[in-house]
C-alpha cells in the first residue's frame, strides 16, 4: 500500500518554509506557550521521567520559547545539567529577544539545520533526552534529522516525539502549504522509529483527540527508548 508521506523536500522549498516561520515569530511579539502545555498533557505530563536520573537534555526545533524542554526539566526529580538547543532559527530568534534568549549563555546553541550537526557539536551517545514535539513538518530530510537524534542519544536514552499527521484524506492535501512541506503518516513513522527505539508511551490521537482536526486526522505521541 503506496504511503502519502512526503519525507524530504528541495532545499528551496525548506527556505521559503523558514522565512515563513521566521516572519510568523517576528510578527508575534508577546511571549506565549505555542501548544507546549497541551504536547505536556498528552504525554500525561511527562511522568515517566520522574524517577530517572537525567543530566542533558536535546531540544530539536525548540523554537521562539523552548518551553518543551523547560517543562519537561521541571518534570525530573532533580534539574538537568546540560541544555543542547537547536533550531535553524535560534540566532534569528535571540537577536530578537524572544524567551529562548534566557538559556543563551547556559546552553550549547545550535542554529543550523540538526540534520547537518555533526559529531564535534553534539557528541554521539551523550544526550538523556532529546524532545521533538511538532517539529517534522518543518525540516528538510525527516530521515537524516531522525538518524541524527539517535546518533546522539545514550544507549537507553529517550526520544519524546509529538508530531501532527497529515494524509490525502485531510483537508488541503491538494493544497500547497509553505510553511509545512513535510507530510507524514502513523504507519511511516512506526515503521522508520521500530528499529531504533522501543516504545515506554505510545498514542495516536484519532483526528477530533488532535492538536489541529481540520488540518490533521490524528496526532502521534512517542517516548521511545534507544535499543
Amino acid at each position: 500500500m503506496k504511503d502519502d508521506s512526503t519525507v524530504k523536500v528541495a532545499d528551496g522549498v525548506w527556505k521559503e518554509a523558514q522565512n515563513c516561520e521566521l516572519s510568523t515569530w517576528q510578527n508575534h511579539l508577546q511571549d506565549g506557550d505555542d501548544w507546549n502545555n497541551w504536547w505536556s498533557s498528552h504525554f500525561d505530563n511527562y511522568s515517566f521521567f520522574n524517577e530517572l536520573d537525567i543530566e542533558t537534555i536535546l531540544e530539536v526545533g525548540c523554537g521562539p520559547y523552548a518551553k518543551n524542554l523547560e517543562i519537561v526539566n521541571s518534570s525530573l526529580k532533580k534539574p538537568a545539567k546540560n541544555f543542547i538547543l537547536n533550531d535553524p532559527l535560534l540566532d534569528n530568534y535571540i537577536s530578537l529577544g524572544k524567551s529562548v534568549k534566557r538559556y543563551q549563555n547556559k546552553s550549547k546553541i545550535l542554529s543550523k539545520p540538526f540534520e547537518i550537526c555533526d559529531e564535534k557539536e553534539i557528541a554521539p551517545n551523550s544526550v538523556d533526552i532529546a524532545i521533538c514535539n511538532n517539529v517534522l513538518d518543518h525540516v528538510y530530510d525527516v530521515e537524516a534529522l531522525l538518524n541524527n537524534i539517535f546518533k546522539c542519544l545514550k544507549k537507553g536514552g529517550h526520544l519524546i516525539l509529538g508530531q501532527d499527521l497529515k494524509d490525502s484524506t485531510d483537508k488541503g492535501w491538494n493544497q500547497l502549504d509553505p510553511m509545512h512541506p513535510i507530510r507524514l503518516t502513523h504507519q511511516y513513522l512506526d515503521k522508520f522509529l521500530s528499529f531504533q527505539y522501543h516504545r515506554k508511551l505510545y498514542k495516536v490521537l484519532k483526528r477530533d483527540e488532535g492538536r489541529n482536526p481540520d488540518y490533521h486526522y490524528g496526532t502521534y505521541i512517542l517516548i521511545g527508548e534507544k535499543k
